[in-house]
Order: structure tokens, then sequence, then C-alpha cells
């Protein structure tokens, strides 16, 4: 992380826990008409910075429903930073005016012992976009406690990037690979890195030139490829798990000038920007999420949940509901003919 982007970091994690330290409970009401009736229900959603605009996608889902069933949501952001995020969610159980947990983990285990704790306080708890607990694949809930999960498996990411990359790679001599990881911490990016290493033993000519943190902030990413181009202008491909740090990649190979080569660029989360590059061919291919769908079924889960209803799923993935692969490629367009991003990338 660079020593600008830890500042801004850590004064919107310092930010979150000062703003959103009192609240009260929502008063009672009748007034609801639907199958999931009762009082005013109170969200907290637990994500990582307010100008992500991955996660803007996610709580305006998330807020979608709330208004919908007369309850509100209420945000925290933790900077990326688990132990933030364990603090914070452990701070709203003390303030005893939440009846439902969305949370994004930045660790899968550290939450858990909140998860505990909340579940005992009879709050319902819902995993959004991220997996709690220690199994990647599954978008099933893996936690005593927990009620209900909306995402795609962090694990598909990397089981389907790997594959990706080492069709780019198989006719090339040489094949040299950067990857740009939201955060290390981060299921996603942690499977991706293995399975990007498993490649290495039978492609030999596969090479991994760096992994880098770039916290899913486009600056930081072109700050990263530019110092790497400038000491090896020699790559074939550029993965990220996030559209956003794809687009700095991209500004950073456009900004070098001649290279030796085509850069193959991989994004995550099929926003405006990356969708639009594939489709023009800019890009190679970008991972599928739907992160408004996620804070949509995520807040119906809880909400379901917290007013003692029978959840019929209680673990989503969007993406496959939707009935679209893992990733969007410059092979298969076809098949995302009437596809519309669900956030600006």
């Amino acid at each position: 992380m660079n020593t600008q982007f830890s500042l801004v970091v850590k004064s919107v994690a310092a930010l979150a826990l000062s703003v959103s330290t009192a609240c009260s409970p929502a008063a009672p009401t009748d007034s609801v008409e639907d199958s999931i009736s009762g009082h005013d229900l109170r969200l907290a959603w637990f994500g990582n910075t307010p100008d992500n605009q991955y996660d803007n996608a996610t709580f305006s889902g998330i807020t979608q429903v709330a208004t919908q069933y007369r309850s509100t949501a209420d945000p925290f952001y933790c900077g990326y930073d688990p132990q933030v995020q364990l603090t914070q969610c452990q701070q709203a159980i003390t303030q005893g005016c939440y009846d439902i947990f969305l949370l994004d983990p930045n660790d899968a285990s550290s939450i858990i012992p909140c998860v505990t704790s909340a579940a005992q306080r009879g709050i319902s708890v819902v995993a959004v976009d991220l997996p709690i607990g220690t199994d990647p694949t599954t978008a099933n809930p893996q936690v005593p406690g927990q009620v209900g999960a909306a995402l795609t498996p962090a694990a598909k990411f990397g089981d389907n990037l790997a594959p990706l990359i080492a069709t780019i790679c198989a006719p090339l001599a040489e094949c040299n690979i950067v990857y740009l990881a939201g955060s290390f911490t981060i299921d996603y990016d942690i499977v991706a890195m293995q399975q990007i290493n498993n490649l290495l033993p039978t492609n030999p000519n596969i090479h991994v030139i760096a992994m880098e943190q770039a916290f899913y902030d486009p600056p930081t990413a072109n700050t990263i490829i530019s110092g790497i181009l400038a000491q090896n202008p020699n790559i074939q491909v550029v993965a990220a798990g996030g559209d956003q740090m794809a687009e700095g990649a991209e500004q950073a190979i456009d900004a070098a000038g001649s290279l030796p080569n085509k850069i193959q660029i991989i994004g995550g989360g099929a926003g405006a920007y990356g969708v639009a590059a594939v489709r023009a061919g800019r890009w190679y291919a970008t991972f599928l999420s739907l992160p408004f769908n996620e804070g949509v079924d995520a807040a119906q889960i809880g909400i379901t949940a917290a007013r003692g209803k029978k959840i019929k799923q209680p673990g989503i993935d969007p993406v496959v509901q939707a009935g679209y692969p893992p990733f969007m490629t410059v092979n298969n367009l076809s098949l995302f003919a009437n596809f519309v991003p669900q956030w600006p990338g």
C-alpha cells in the first residue's frame, strides 16, 4: 500500500468508527403489507470504503430492500482492515439496536467471533460478496449463527482465472504475468494467487513477475504497473481482482507507449468500464459479479430471518441464479448481448 493511500484508508476507518457509535432502535409499526410482516428493522452493513463503487452498488441493493420493508440500513467502513471491521462489528453489538448484520468480511475467519456473539444476541447475520468461514468454494452459510449468504464463492474467481491464463499463455514461448490483488487478506485473492502459482510446475513458459496489493484503487494500480513496466516491459498478462485495478493497469500500459507485445488484461467484477473494455477488445476478460443483486438477496435473507420466517434459499450465488458463466471474455460475448453492468467499475 502506498503511503498516501494508507493514510486515506486509516482516515476512512477512523471516521467510520467515530460516526457510527450511536443509534436508536426503530419504532414498531404494523403498516408493512408484505408476506414478510412485522416491526421495522435496523440493518448494519459492513463494507470497505465509501468511495468503492462496487460496495456502493451492494449498499444500494440493501437500502432498496430496507426501504421496501420500512426499515433502515447503516453502513460501516473498515478501510480494508480486518481488525477495524471486527471492532466495528463488536461495537454494533454493544449498541444493541441492530437486528441484522450484513457482512462483507475482510477476513473470513477473524470475523467469526463477532458472528457468534451477534447470533447469541438474536442478530441475524448474512455474508455478502465474500464468505464467512474456512470454505471459499461455497455460497452456503458456514458458521453457526449465520443465517445466509449472498455471494459468488471466493474460490470461483481463482479456479476459473488460472485456466483462462493458461489458455492465453499456451501458444506463447514466454508468458510473464502480473497479478493485482485487492487485498492479500481476502480469500478471493488468496485462492487466485494459489491457483496461478499452481500453474507453474506444468507450464514452464509461465512466469509470475509480481503479485501486489492495489486495494481496488486505480491510481495505486497505475503506479504499480508503471513501475513494473519500467523494469520489465515484456509482460503478457495483467490480471486484477477488480475492474478498478485493471483500469489503472490499462492506463499505465497505454502511458508506457511502445511495448514488445499486446498485454492481455483481465479484470474482476464486470463493471461498466470493464464490460465496455472487453466488448471493445481492449481487455481479454472480466469476472462476473452482480453486486446490486448481492445486496438485494442478502437484505431479503436477513429480514426474513429477523422476522422469524423460513428462508427458502439461505445460500445464493446471484451469477448462477442469472445463468451467466464465471467470466465474460472476448470469446463469449454472444452470451452477454443483453447484459447490463450493476456498477461503474
